[in-house]
């Protein structure tokens, strides 16, 4: 009866490895489109500002964006692998 329930289980969690890897890819592809967002926001910003705003807050912005952006390379590599 063990035998049977470990089995079921490592069938089931191996299943669940694929769909945990495509989550990982898409939270890592709204990252990328996040950060070119967010990059493009911060040009905008500075091209506007005329040297009379540092633009902190919105590189601020930026750098939470790219936070993220790390966290979601490091779930996609625990999740898919490196070699991908």
């Amino acid at each position: 009866m063990l035998i049977i329930i470990g089995s079921v289980l490592s069938l089931a969690s191996a299943r669940a490895g694929p769909a945990q890897c495509r989550d990982a890819t898409f939270r890592y592809n709204e990252m990328v489109a996040a950060i070119h967002a967010a990059i493009q926001d911060y040009e905008r910003w500075v091209t506007a500002s005329l040297a009379r705003d540092d633009c902190g807050a919105e590189f601020i912005e930026l750098q939470l964006t790219y936070r993220d952006f790390e966290i979601a390379v490091t779930d996609r590599g625990a999740e898919c692998g490196r070699a991908e």
